[in-house]
């Protein structure tokens, strides 16, 4: 069900660009997108998901990868976990999927960039709701809207300590967050340091 660009042929990488490549859109509860797949007897290892371009210059079957408004159509729900092998998730990727509950990135230990827009909600009234969402340390940059309008309940984490993620205005939208927002023991003076930082109340992990 997947349309897919290959990064670099030699080692069998590719970007998911849409989510819908024979018209049937994703309907899914705690959905693990795989790390690999096999096509036409190659086995290709997922980078990317959507396309780290941004712009409405970028066309709208690679805008939406797995959008959840009228032109993706996309339904996914519960948890959705992201593979260990991503390197960005891409343009409003998830934008629009307001039934997902948990954001599991936890594995994600190659993820560098969350692109703009990703996991966008805006100004919704139904809103997704996320209890936890861990950011890998190695992530370097979240981009404008990324979460924005994304209402986080319970836990936010981010695990960088000598990478330490740049932010993009609007990259969250503190006044939706209820959730407790933790930084590593010793940094929260470094996080609330770095330019366009969205929270203003931040706790030490133990």
């Amino acid at each position: 069900k997947f349309a897919f660009e290959v990064i670099d042929p030699s080692q069998n990488t590719v970007r998911l660009v849409n989510g819908a490549a024979n018209g049937e859109a994703i309907q899914a509860v705690n959905w693990t997108i795989p790390s690999t797949f096999v096509y036409q007897g190659t086995t290709y290892t997922i980078e990317e998901i959507g396309t780290t371009q941004v712009g409405p210059y970028v066309p709208i079957w690679q805008r939406w990868c797995f959008n959840g408004n009228d032109h993706g159509g996309f339904n996914i729900s519960g948890k959705l976990t992201l593979p260990a092998t991503i390197k960005s998730i891409g343009y409003c990727a998830f934008q629009w999927n307001n039934n997902i509950s948990e954001i599991d990135l936890s594995q994600c230990s190659e993820l560098e960039t969350i692109v703009a827009s990703a996991f966008y909600q805006g100004t919704a009234s139904d809103r997704v709701d996320v209890d936890k969402l861990v950011i890998p340390a190695n992530v370097k940059k979240i981009m404008s809207n990324a979460f924005d309008g994304v209402k986080f309940n319970t836990e936010i984490h981010f695990q960088g300590t000598e990478v330490l993620p740049s932010f993009e205005s609007n990259s969250f939208t503190p006044s939706s967050i209820k959730a407790k927002v933790y930084v590593p023991k010793g940094m929260i003076e470094k996080y609330k340091s770095i330019v366009n930082f969205p929270f203003t109340t931040v706790y030490e992990e133990d």
